[in-house]
């Protein structure tokens, strides 16, 4: 008897141990996603000089970006206190983004009819993409 219950509670340990070095990885992927996640809103001061949003508050085709804007400004504005975000609504005009990177050299994206995931990821975009800028022209 006594035999079997050092069995037990062993095998009992080994199925601990491995349920703990699950969660350890779960934990180690959760973390890599977030970071890949924060990572472009961590850039967004350092590579653009100011965005600015227009959109309209009742069109269907900004329906993307208004949620984008309600889910997301306070994360990014909470990242970047200093950062410009300019938002702009008014009536019947193209859901855009301008960004303004250095030398005042800008960016425009048109965001009609995206979700908020892809509006998201078009700022992503904007954030990420190195912009040439012809300094010799300065």
């Amino acid at each position: 008897m006594y035999i079997i219950e050092d069995l037990t509670s062993f095998d009992s340990f080994k199925i601990k141990i491995n349920i703990i070095n699950i969660i350890d990885i779960i934990i180690d992927i959760i973390i890599d996603i977030i970071i890949d996640i924060m990572t472009w809103k961590n850039m967004l001061s350092k590579n653009l000089k100011e965005l600015r949003v227009h959109y309209c508050q009742t069109s269907p085709a900004s329906k993307g970006i208004r949620e984008f804007i309600a889910n997301n400004y306070s994360s990014i504005k909470a990242i970047n206190p200093n950062f410009p975000i300019l938002i702009r609504e008014a009536s019947g005009v193209e859901a855009r983004f301008f960004a303004r990177y250095d030398y005042g050299k800008e960016k425009k994206m048109v965001l009609n009819d995206l979700s908020a995931e892809e509006v998201e990821s078009k700022l992503e975009e904007l954030v990420t993409k190195n912009i040439e800028v012809n300094k010799s022209t300065i």
